[in-house]
């Protein structure tokens, strides 16, 4: 259904190509498919950015359970399984440093675990990377940079609880 300024939104389109090939030859082909849909945990204090990423999510045809602490996280992907968490680093109760270590120290099936932080320093990424994160974004994060992340991740299956991980 078109917004009130007359865009589609992206999940509502969808393309028919065709071309004459000869006389009266017509070849009909669907758009492909769009990517399935990630099971994303957000974890952000910050209600804003909250917000903010989403939105960035919903556009690029995802969407996100949200947790406001590292404690929250750990306990949300102990219960359901995520393909990816998109982890603050700063954060209270909890740090995403903290948070994914213990993730990690489940062992099983993991996902993906990005922090997201605004202090882009080398030392910052190290500890990132030390914690057990696979990457990290900058804040403010891009929406070019998020479609980039979701484009490398991949779905981890149909199974929603911790005993089928």
């Amino acid at each position: 259904m078109p917004a009130p300024d007359g865009s589609i939104p992206a999940e509502d389109r969808a393309f028919v190509v065709r071309v004459r090939m000869g006389d009266d030859a017509v070849v009909a082909r669907p758009a492909p498919a769009a990517p399935s849909p990630l099971r994303i945990l957000l974890v952000e204090d910050n209600v804003v950015n909250q917000k903010v990423a989403t939105e960035m999510l919903r556009r690029l045809g995802h969407r996100a359970d949200v947790a406001g602490d590292g404690a929250r996280a750990v306990a949300m992907v102990a219960e359901r399984a995520f393909d990816l968490v998109l982890m603050d680093v700063q954060m209270p109760i909890l740090d995403g440093l903290t948070a994914t270590r213990l993730i990690r120290a489940r062992g099983g099936k993991q996902p993906r675990i990005v922090g997201l932080t605004a202090d882009a320093f080398a030392e910052t990424r190290r500890r990132c990377l030390a914690a057990g994160m696979d990457e990290f974004l900058a804040k403010p994060v891009r929406l070019d940079a998020v479609a980039e992340l979701l484009a490398r991740c991949t779905p981890r299956g149909s199974e929603d609880d911790a005993a089928a991980r």
